[in-house]
């Protein structure tokens, strides 16, 4: 597992619920433009290439972590037989959009579920975590024997380029769910296990971009652009 690194930034959990309560109507509407990690522009595609990725089997429990309305998990119900479907989320208003799954309402930093995964997604969320090596070790630990965690993320490989521009072009406060609260993660830790990456030349979703631009972010800068990663480890 990854040794614990404690960041400096103090997160906000209330603005990141906050903020998914009020966009929680965009999300359930519209999978797609607010999701960055993106491997084909047709939803069902997306999930096709992304439950591949996993290796994903029929009769698996899993575990989707930040699973807000329960649109991931409803793909693997239908593209998987008798799986067990469990989500965790901070948003009650997102959870309340959920159907057919166990849900959890939380935090993953700070909520003990004790039970075994055969697979743990967690899909542009382990960002909002203020240590997110100890969430990454947190989540191998919920792991079944040969059980796989799938993450997507933002990285950096020197300086996290955000906490920068955030400084640099004197991001307001306004977008802290964004750009205040979400950090990148160094591939330099990430390395340090035996992590399996996709390897698609492009997973970026311009739609995501222009939802983010709207609301005043600085997204579209290139640098960020290539920061992008999904990886899996499998225990």
């Amino acid at each position: 597992m990854l040794a614990a690194h404690v960041q400096l930034d103090n997160m906000s959990i209330e603005s990141v619920i906050n903020f998914y309560d009020k966009n929680a109507d965009i999300i359930k509407n519209n999978y797609q433009p607010y999701n960055a990690v993106i491997l084909h522009p047709n939803v069902e595609q997306h999930f096709i290439r992304l439950f591949s990725f996993a290796g994903l089997k029929k009769n698996s429990k899993i575990l989707d972590i930040g699973c807000g309305n329960g649109f991931l998990l409803n793909q693997v119900c239908i593209q998987f037989k008798d799986c067990e479907l469990h989500g965790l989320d901070v948003s009650s208003k997102q959870l309340s959009y959920a159907k057919n799954i166990k849900t959890y309402h939380g935090d993953i930093e700070t909520i003990d579920i004790n039970e075994k995964f055969d697979y743990i997604f967690c899909m542009e969320v382990v960002g909002y975590a203020a240590n997110q090596i100890e969430v990454i070790n947190k989540m191998l630990s919920m792991l079944n024997t040969n059980g796989t965690l799938i993450c997507s993320s933002f990285i950096y490989e020197e300086i996290d380029t955000w906490r920068r521009d955030i400084i640099k072009y004197k991001i307001n406060q306004q977008n802290k769910e964004d750009g205040c609260c979400y950090g990148q993660i160094s591939i330099n830790e990430l390395n340090k296990i035996d992590i399996r990456t996709y390897d698609n030349i492009k997973i970026i979703n311009s739609n995501y971009f222009n939802f983010a631009e709207k609301r005043g972010l600085f997204w579209k800068r290139e640098e960020v652009l290539k920061k992008h990663i999904l990886f899996k480890v499998k225990i």
